[in-house]
Parts: C-alpha cells; sequence; structure tokens
C-alpha cells in the first residue's frame, strides 16, 4: 500500500496545480479585461476597480496577481508580443526563399493585429514610432528587439543573395516597420471596414516596391 507520505505528497501536488490554474485563469481574464479597457478609455483614466469588474473578479484578487497597472501592462505587452513574434517566426519557417520569408512574417505580423484591434489601438496610443528603437528592458523593447533582429537577418540573406538592395538592414527593418504602423493606423482610424486582404495585398506591394531589385534586373525574384 503507498505510504502516507507519498499519499501526502500527491495531494500537495494537486493543491499546488489547481493553484496554478487557478493563477494563469485569473491572469488571463484581468489582462483581457485591462486590453478592453484601455483601449476604449485609454492607461491613465482606466482604475484598478474597473479593471477588477470588467474582469468579474474581486479587486483583492487582482491585485494579489499584479500589483498595480504598470505591472498588468508589461504583462500584456509580454504576452501578445510573444504571440506575435512567435507566429511572425512560424510563418517565416514555413517559407523559403529571403523574400518569401520577409513577405510571410510581416503578413503574419499585419493578422495579428488585425485580429486583436484593441491590443493594436493600445499599441499605437503610446505614441512611439515602430520604426525607431525601445529602450529599456521592458517587455516591449524586448519585443521590438526580437522582431527587428528577425527582420534584420531576412534582410542580410536577401543582399547576399541579390534579393533586395544592398543598404542598411538594420535601416531597412525600420523603415519596414514604420510602413506596418501607418498602414494599420490608418485602418483603425477609417472604422476597420478595409477588407483585411486588401491591406495585406497592399502591404505586400509596398515591401516588394521598397527593397526588391528592380524587376528589369532580377525578374526571376521580384
Amino acid at each position: 500500500m503507498p505510504s502516507s507520505s507519498s499519499a501526502s505528497r500527491r495531494r500537495s501536488s494537486g493543491r499546488r496545480g489547481a493553484q496554478a490554474a487557478r493563477q494563469a485563469l485569473y491572469r488571463t481574464l484581468i489582462l483581457d479585461a485591462a486590453e478592453a479597457l484601455w483601449a476604449e478609455k485609454g492607461f491613465e483614466a482606466t482604475k484598478m476597480e474597473e479593471i477588477a469588474e470588467e474582469s468579474g473578479l474581486a479587486l483583492g484578487t487582482v491585485y494579489a496577481v499584479f500589483r498595480g497597472k504598470s505591472a498588468i501592462v508589461d504583462a500584456l505587452h509580454q504576452s501578445r508580443l510573444g504571440e506575435l513574434i512567435q507566429t511572425a517566426q512560424q510563418a517565416a519557417e514555413d517559407s523559403h526563399s529571403p523574400l518569401d520569408r520577409l513577405v510571410a512574417g510581416v503578413r503574419a505580423y499585419i493578422e495579428y493585429f488585425l485580429e486583436r484591434p484593441e491590443y493594436l489601438q493600445i499599441h499605437l496610443a503610446e505614441g512611439t514610432s515602430w520604426g525607431l528603437p525601445v529602450t529599456g528592458g521592458s517587455p516591449r523593447a524586448q519585443g521590438w528587439a526580437e522582431g527587428h533582429a528577425m527582420q534584420v537577418r531576412l534582410f542580410e540573406r536577401g543582399m547576399k543573395d541579390g534579393v533586395f538592395y544592398v543598404d542598411d538592414p538594420g535601416r531597412m527593418a525600420n523603415t519596414l516597420a514604420a510602413m506596418q504602423q501607418i498602414r494599420l493606423a490608418e485602418w483603425l482610424a477609417g472604422g476597420r471596414v478595409e477588407d483585411p486582404d486588401r491591406i495585406l495585398s497592399g502591404i505586400e506591394l509596398q515591401l516588394r516596391r521598397a527593397f526588391c531589385v528592380r524587376p528589369r534586373d532580377r525578374k526571376d525574384l521580384c
């Protein structure tokens, strides 16, 4: 028969698992609630009490998970940007040439924001240019650095293969990020009515026109 100590360890492990699952659920509810409220009202105008009410949790529970709004916004960026980078990387890995990988990654990036307009609203409301580095060690800064590095590698490979014009790959990645920010901001300001396929096709066309070797030089590649 199992010893009493073994049974006790199993019960303890089960309690820890249940507690971890509960904390993960609370975290998701809080992040979703904060995202919706910040997109609607802005960060400063939203109170912790409103986040608790929107999430369906007690205020004390919200504070037990996050110390305050700054901790929530960091966690939100960490979660959403982590998903975004992973999605873009997977899309790029499923393609072959540097151009195809860059296009696939950009399309995945744009689609992510089109499917999450509340997070896009928050991202744009922070007022920083996507084409410039986000300084510091925040989750947003880390997300920017990862996405930028991925695009730099693709531009470097594409220049080596003769697909893209030879230029500073970091500047090229910055330019591409700014192009995406402008296009998504236009979509949001226009009431989100523009066809997503048109946006994706337009971004791809801009990318090809801006970075690819001229068609008369390399018709087989661009």
